[in-house]
């Protein structure tokens, strides 16, 4: 409940997930746009492809997490039942910001309700952005390989986004990128399975989606796994 700890953690872990290029690309558009008086629109419509792709899912996993974590949580006694609105919507955005690499909880992770466990392993899958420290696909592989599904669907022959055309030298890396992390997922969950049987699925799910996305979050269950899990 404490609102220092609360928005200077997020800050930080905001800040270090956006990625060091996007730092630059920022600041450097913002230092051309205050020297020429230009209108402060045009610092985002400068920026490259990659800060802008970076902060618009940035923006749209925070604002979407939020209020999935909050509608989800709203009346449960063991999270955030029991405190004021705004504590609520507080300790909801710092779970929907933590869950995408940094790891720190401020509320019980094993009393999230089974649909907020199951949204909270996506967030954490998908993680943060590229050139700075959060781990996951990335926010940027995700939203390429959704744009190209969406173009797919749209019988358009070229990805695009902000009026500018991706590669498709970066659709294969991205797709390369999500199979081998879910081959990987889909490897320590079998193994997970078959060492720990009397585990509930979900919660083993849940530390190994932390686990493969290094963001550290635990269900309460990691330390009572055997010593191979």
């Amino acid at each position: 409940s404490n609102p220092w700890m609360n928005f200077v953690t997020m800050f930080l872990i905001v800040m270090g997930g956006l990625g060091f290029t996007v730092w630059y690309d920022v600041a450097n558009n913002y230092n051309i746009v205050r020297k020429k008086k230009q209108s402060k629109k045009r610092i985002f419509t400068k920026l490259t492809l990659h800060s802008k792709i970076a902060l618009t899912m940035t923006g749209l996993m925070i604002l979407l997490g939020t209020a999935f974590v909050f509608l989800l949580e709203f009346q449960n006694p063991d999270t955030i039942g029991n405190l004021p609105l705004g504590e609520k919507l507080m300790s909801s955005a710092f779970h929907s910001i933590s869950t995408r690499t940094a790891g720190f909880a401020s509320v019980s992770q094993s009393a999230l309700r089974p649909g907020t466990k199951f949204f909270t392993t996506i967030w954490m899958f998908i993680g943060g952005s590229p050139c700075g420290t959060a781990g996951g696909i990335k926010t940027t592989t995700v939203a390429m390989l959704v744009l190209t599904c969406l173009n797919v669907i749209y019988g358009k022959k070229d990805t695009e986004c902000f009026g500018r055309k991706i590669p498709v030298e970066n659709f294969r890396t991205g797709f390369s990128v999500v199979m081998v992390a879910i081959g990987f997922l889909l490897t320590g969950m079998l193994l997970l399975t078959v060492f720990e049987p009397q585990q509930n699925f979900l919660d083993l799910l849940y530390e190994a989606v932390s686990a493969i996305g290094t963001v550290g979050l635990t269900a309460d269950l990691t330390p009572n796994l055997g010593i191979a899990s």
